[in-house]
């Protein structure tokens, strides 16, 4: 398991019940590279992969997530969902290459009103 430490590059704003498109912003992408992607509640917690070599794995809420190439779909986010998502891209070619991109996705809303709106 990695270790990540750094600056988060970017925070995401979005509130309860919306879809939100995580992307990975690695402009060096290619056939040839394989992604990634862990979330963390908080930045002291351990991450958890959810996303293995563009696979989802691993995950409770599966049914509101989607991998499509480098960009990791939410949909119908809740307050859970808040956290920050590490995007790891690997080169297969270049073996030992690899780069990290963080999001911070910050939920805004209330749970129970959004699940008013379901009743």
């Amino acid at each position: 398991m990695f270790a990540f430490s750094g600056v988060l590059v970017h925070t995401k704003e979005s509130s309860v019940g919306e879809t939100v498109h995580l992307q990975c912003e690695d402009n060096y992408t290619s056939n040839s590279s394989l992604i990634d992607w862990f979330y963390q509640p908080q930045l002291s917690a351990k991450p958890v992969r959810i996303v293995s070599s563009g696979h989802l794995i691993n995950v409770d809420r599966g049914h509101r997530l989607t991998i499509n190439g480098t960009t990791l779909t939410l949909k119908n986010i809740n307050l859970i969902d808040r956290g920050i998502y590490t995007c790891v891209v690997h080169d297969i070619v270049y073996v030992h290459v690899r780069r990290k991109y963080r999001i911070r996705l910050v939920v805004n809303g209330n749970f129970l009103r959004h699940m008013r709106a379901f009743e």
